[in-house]
């Protein structure tokens, strides 16, 4: 019998396992298993740099720019918020399951990886936020070919101050699950 199996993930260690059965179910043979090694893909040397323009409170032009043009690479930008919760393997494995999930609904890959020089307008940014931009090589299969890096960052730009407001804050009560809070 030959089966085939695809969606695999490469570089990992995998079994198989048989063993014999009557139609009934009862097993008729000793327990067989077998263990292969998928083929990890060709590592591609590739850095990436960032130069930013017309940083607004909610916007910002990004520019990306590969050491080699010719490699196919992905990119996405993180707030602060997000940068201090999720590692660099988290945030690169999130994206390229969103990418096959999008591929797989009929978009082109091509689309979405770049290659040579790519850049975008952000937008819907929160104000006064840093953010960081995280990328990785990534082939027409959706499989990364370098680890993710972080390589750069920018701030958007704070919301306007419109008053002098001072604030005083106490707490009159502190108990062991619960606070008052009183502000003037």
């Amino acid at each position: 019998t030959t089966m085939t199996y695809t969606k695999l993930t490469n570089d990992t260690d995998y079994y198989i396992y048989c063993y014999g059965l009557t139609p009934q179910g009862e097993v008729t043979t000793d327990f067989y298993k077998k263990k292969f090694t998928t083929t990890p893909v060709d590592k591609v040397d590739l850095s990436l740099s960032l130069e930013t323009s017309n940083i607004t409170q909610t916007s910002a032009d990004l520019k990306v720019i590969p050491s080699n043009n010719d490699v196919t690479y992905f990119w996405t930008y993180v707030s602060e918020m997000d940068w201090t919760k999720y590692d660099l393997n988290f945030i690169m494995d999130n994206m390229v399951q969103n990418v096959l999930e999008v591929v797989a609904s009929g978009a082109d890959i091509n689309t979405i990886i770049h290659r040579g020089p790519s850049g975008e307008k952000v937008k819907d940014l929160w104000k006064g936020t840093r953010y960081h931009l995280v990328g990785w090589g990534m082939d027409e299969m959706g499989t990364p070919t370098t680890s993710p890096m972080e390589f750069g960052t920018f701030t958007t730009l704070p919301e306007d101050v419109t008053s002098n407001c001072t604030f005083k804050v106490d707490f009159p009560v502190i108990k062991d699950n619960d606070m008052q809070i009183h502000i003037v």
